[in-house]
């Protein structure tokens, strides 16, 4: 292996969440400086899963990561291409919109407060 093709890999670990494979929280820091430093727009919308404490406490981690699977793939089916997905901590998950359209951002939104917690089943 060449060493940029290791160097490559290794950067892509660092931003890269081993379980969902989602951009992480290292990533998101570093994206929202880029943001800010070439002002461009984005739309945040924060996610968070109430009382997974719990479910990982009364059903196990293996469950508890199971439902992370099934929150990072119900994300990725409604949110379009040139969003970022994230996930920036245990249970709290993240989607950047860049330079949407004002019209566009109440569709985006409801997808975080409305369609998901419908569409995410327990394990």
């Amino acid at each position: 292996m060449k060493y940029e093709e290791a160097l490559g890999k290794l950067k892509k670990m660092t931003v890269i969440d081993e379980l969902t494979g989602l951009y992480n929280r290292r990533y998101f820091e570093e994206d929202m400086d880029i943001s800010r430093r070439t002002n461009v727009a984005l739309l945040l919308i924060l996610l968070d899963i109430d009382h997974f404490k719990q479910i990982n406490d009364t059903y196990g981690h293996i469950c508890g990561d199971i439902i992370l699977r099934k929150v990072e793939d119900t994300i990725r089916q409604n949110v379009d291409e040139m969003d970022t997905v994230l996930q920036i901590g245990g249970e709290e998950f993240a989607f950047l919109c860049r330079n949407t359209l004002r019209e566009d951002r109440k569709k985006k939104e409801d997808c975080g407060t409305n369609y998901l917690p419908q569409r995410t089943a327990a394990c």
